[in-house]
Order: structure tokens, then sequence, then C-alpha cells
């Protein structure tokens, strides 16, 4: 189990991380529009062991793989890719959603909002 975006309020992420049995957790999330939420993820995740992922969020194609996962697995296998992410043979990499994209987004949403 991987815990996507944690310290994210706007994702309603669970805030917290400590103490659940998972496999991983997302340390970089490209959707963010500030670095709090990724720097405390990451805080924690380093504190406490955890292996960290990354991921795009991506909510439109232009943005996937904004953000990424870079997997060390001895195998091409869904067996040895998950034992790398357990295994912490994984680094997060990439970069944030430029601000355009989430007002675009935003305005789309308002807009469906008063069409409904």
């Amino acid at each position: 189990m991987i815990i996507p975006h944690p310290f994210k309020r706007t994702s309603h992420g669970i805030g917290y991380v400590e103490g659940l049995d998972i496999d991983a957790v997302e340390v970089f999330n490209s959707r963010c529009l500030t670095s709090y939420a990724n720097k405390r993820a990451k805080m924690v995740a380093d504190r406490l062991g955890i292996p960290q992922v990354g991921g795009s969020d991506a909510h439109e194609p232009g943005m996937v793989g904004r953000s990424y996962t870079e997997i060390d697995a001895s195998e091409k296998t869904v067996e040895a890719v998950l034992s790398a992410i357990k295994n912490g043979n994984v680094k997060a990499g990439g970069q944030r959603t430029p601000p355009q994209y989430f007002i675009k987004q935003m305005f789309r949403g308002l807009k469906k909002k008063v069409q409904a």
C-alpha cells in the first residue's frame, strides 16, 4: 500500500503516516501548489525509514509523467517491481505542475457548476 500525498490538504491527504502498515509514501506529487506537502512527506518518510515514491496525479494528458518514481528492480516483473518498492529501491523525481494548469482546471470546474 502506498499513501498518496499525505500532507496535501486540498486533496484530502490523511495528515499522517506514522503507525500505518504501508509499503511506501508519496513524497513528490507534482500537483502541489507549494513545496510544503512534499517536503513534509519526505521529512516524515526519512524519519520513519519508509520507501518514497513520486506521482504526477495528472488530470490531463499533458501532465502525465510530470512526476515519477524510478524503480531499481532486478527484473521486469510485477513481483520484482513490488519488491523493489517495498525494499526502498526507488527514487521520486520530477517537477511541479505549472500554476496555469491549476487555474485552467479551476475555471473548468466553476463552468461545470454554473451550467449544472
